[in-house]
């Protein structure tokens, strides 16, 4: 397989003492390594800490080093087939680069940081797509490419967050990017799966719950985004983003017109009177106490020139208007007075966050250090806390009751939702714990492999499931250009993907039809060498669950 370029040979044995020889250290990683030197295509699958990605890393490296290649190509399955990721914002490489840092630093370790940032500028170590390799054809490189929730989590989408098992692709959903904002977009896949356990990673202060393999989306202490699988760490020491900064275009709405659908929620009502034809009329009205409401809707009224009727304080020193049937624009036409949510998250970003202060204004406080809303409406409460994630804001939801016996009837439950300005919550105190679930898990796969999602009150930013499919594979294996080698990493046994998977279709189609120029090449518990404990946790869960 090897194969040099035409080269100045007054520079080759600086070039080959370079390239520093990869030691193997078990019998797999030996079958791997010969592999590498004879076959075009080289599939290494298993356990993990076996090594694969590194010697894959270390040996494009050598290659680029000795001249062999003129480029090293990396993909991951994130972005689809079937959609251009130059729709959504940042490069490929922005959008890419957090997946496959486990490479980039082994390629950037061999190469020194000189050569290899010479390299990445001058595309020669190269990030693609995988929607991008149809059409394409490699030559003259090496590609490598490495390789959910319980029912009950809500996804967000376009029209407010909706339990996974009712998500599909017509569905748009919102992404979160590297940059920490956000965007509504179309699924890749609805991926099911069963799950014989799940892993709780919590506190008192927050709990997620996925499945083992799924991506946990955290933040270390330089403020960057990294993922890791939820079984493969603490998490301790790192915090979960819960919130995004929203760059969404829509609607805009004058604030006036916002403050006015506020104040209807609040202390409107939806009336009814008998015309003298016996037509039933509705109109709105709106009464308060507070000077500073007062005074506050007299602006909106007039700013808005809503015809209207101001009467006189009563008895409680409640002044009422009469509003005719002017409509709020947020706001349903019925005496719940839901809000809007398809409307209201259809706003742009400037619209929201004036909805969110008027909030505060009209039926909450903005006294106290945290600003609160409060509601008997949990819809309209769930709807503040949408908006409150998609803008930079922590959103927790408390009830309180009045068990008064002075009532007529039993009060509605309050309540009340607290507004902490912060995109993370740490993990400190957190534990981390498998249960037994055995029943089936789901996933929603976007571009950036992020999505924002809320399971019972709180809302979090997660990884999202990844494997490559057979199509995809197809259009891997199909772009096989001169003097190309392709090594394909990964793990049968953490796939995503409901039905078969991009690498087991692969492996069985080379074994099937010994194909001659690839091997698939099997590591065990046995090969991990990542470390001594490691290889242990491997062996336990290479074992049927009765028996752990």
């Amino acid at each position: 397989m090897s194969r040099k370029r035409n080269q100045n040979p007054k520079f080759q044995d600086e070039r080959d003492n370079k390239a520093q020889p990869i030691v193997a250290k078990t019998s797999g990683q030996r079958i791997y390594l010969k592999a590498l030197q004879n076959k075009i295509l080289v599939v290494p699958t298993g356990s993990a800490g076996t090594g694969k990605t590194f010697i894959a890393a270390a040996h494009a490296a050598n290659r680029l080093i000795k001249g062999e290649v003129e480029s090293v190509v990396l993909t991951r399955p994130y972005v689809s087939m079937g959609r251009s990721s130059g729709l959504f914002p940042g490069t490929v490489y922005e959008k890419l680069e957090p997946y496959l840092k486990p490479i980039l630093n082994v390629l950037k370790a061999r190469l020194g940081d000189n050569d290899y940032d010479s390299r990445v500028r001058a595309q020669r170590i190269v990030i693609q797509a995988m929607e991008a390799i149809r059409g394409m054809s490699f030559e003259n490189c090496v590609l490598i490419i490495d390789e959910c929730f319980p029912k009950g989590t809500e996804v967000l989408t376009e029209s407010g967050f909706k339990d996974i098992r009712e998500v599909d692709t017509s569905d748009k959903v919102y992404q979160i990017n590297q940059d920490m904002t956000g965007e509504f977009v179309t699924p890749e896949r609805i991926v099911e799966k069963h799950s014989e356990s799940l892993i709780e990673i919590g506190s008192e202060r927050f709990k997620s719950v996925t499945t083992p393999n799924h991506d946990v989306v955290y933040i270390k202490k330089n403020g960057e985004l990294y993922k890791s699988k939820a079984k493969d760490k603490t998490f301790k020491h790192h915090s979960i983003p819960v919130s995004s900064s929203s760059k969404l275009g829509g609607l805009t709405l004058s604030g006036l017109e916002i403050a006015y659908a506020c104040a209807i929620q609040a202390d409107g009502s939806l009336e009814t009177t008998l015309q003298s034809n016996g037509v039933e009329f509705n109109y709105w009205s709106v009464s308060f106490s507070k000077e500073r409401k007062i005074e506050y809707f007299r602006e909106i009224l007039d700013g808005l020139a809503i015809k209207h009727t101001e009467y006189a304080k009563d008895s409680r020193g409640r002044v009422r208007f009469y509003l005719g049937q002017r409509d709020p624009l947020l706001v349903s036409r019925t005496k719940e007075k839901d809000f809007d949510q398809t409307a209201i998250l259809g706003l742009d970003s400037e619209a929201q966050i004036s909805f969110i202060n008027e909030l505060f204004k009209w039926d909450g406080s903005l006294k106290a250090a945290t600003p609160l809303y409060c509601s008997t409406n949990y819809s309209n409460i769930q709807i503040a806390q949408t908006l409150g994630h998609l803008n930079g804001y922590r959103c927790r939801v408390t009830t309180t009751n009045d068990s008064r016996d002075i009532f007529k009837t039993k009060p509605k439950t309050n309540y009340r939702l607290t507004f902490v300005k912060t995109s993370k919550v740490g993990l400190q105190n957190s534990e981390k714990v498998e249960v037994d679930y055995n029943d089936t898990a789901y996933c929603v796969t976007v571009p950036s492999g992020m999505l924002m999602v809320r399971q019972g009150e709180q809302v979090f930013i997660s990884g999202n499931c990844q494997n490559t499919t057979p199509e995809e594979m197809k259009s891997i294996v199909t772009r096989i250009g001169e003097n190309c080698q392709v090594i394909l990493c990964g793990d049968p046994a953490q796939t995503d993907i409901k039905g078969e998977n991009g690498l087991d279709f692969i492996c069985n189609i080379i074994r099937k039809h010994r194909v001659e120029e690839a091997q698939v090449i099997e590591f065990y518990p046995e090969d991990v060498v990542r470390s001594g404990i490691t290889r242990k946790f491997v062996q336990i869960f290479d074992k049927p669950r009765g028996e752990r």
